[in-house]
């Protein structure tokens, strides 16, 4: 495959995709193996309650707590692990 290959050639990317992917600036296989994710959050540290600050976005390992109303952003309450 020729980097300059319109996109919408590619297996899994039609007419429709191929003008959302347009909307991005990317026409072609050069311009869509160029285009990186906007915004990179690293996952991989992961954080116990205590360590975590009120209102930072972190990556907590717990036990979810009861199911909470529906809402717009989800809010999952946990409690840390008791180390007996």
């Amino acid at each position: 495959m020729k980097l300059d290959t319109d996109i919408k050639y590619l297996k899994g990317v039609g007419e429709r995709r191929a003008a959302m992917l347009s909307r991005l600036g990317v026409s072609d296989v050069n311009a869509l193996v160029r285009l990186y994710p906007r915004v990179y959050e690293d996952w991989s540290r992961i954080k116990s309650i205590n360590e975590a600050q009120i209102g930072e976005i972190c990556c907590i390992k717990g036990i979810p707590g009861e199911k909470g109303t529906r809402c717009e952003s989800v809010t999952i309450p946990v409690a840390q692990k008791s180390h007996s």
